[in-house]
């Protein structure tokens, strides 16, 4: 596998990036904790070869920072599914 599929709407003063992958997705006990600072669902992994679980925190603090978010859930056909909605001026 590997295919990841990126998104993008803008509407009513928001722009939405959707990023999807065809991998297993999150696992359904993770989803809660996926934004919590150092969590990491591969629990097996070493810090030096799997990263720091920070990416998804640093994501989300730097999204509302600038008045929106970044949200994750599974793909209704599977794989993961991060979503990030930020403010933009409409034209």
């Amino acid at each position: 596998r590997g295919r990841i599929v990126l998104g993008t709407q803008r509407a009513n003063g928001t722009i939405r990036v959707e990023i999807a992958d065809d991998g297993p997705g999150f696992a359904r006990d993770d989803l809660p904790h996926l934004f919590e600072p150092l969590f990491r669902s591969d629990r097996a992994r070493a810090a030096a070869t799997g990263g720091t679980g920070l990416g998804l925190a640093i994501a989300r603090r730097l999204a509302r920072a600038h008045g929106g978010d970044v949200e994750a859930a599974n793909a209704p056909g599977g794989g993961a599914l991060a979503t990030v909605t930020l403010p933009c001026a409409d034209p």
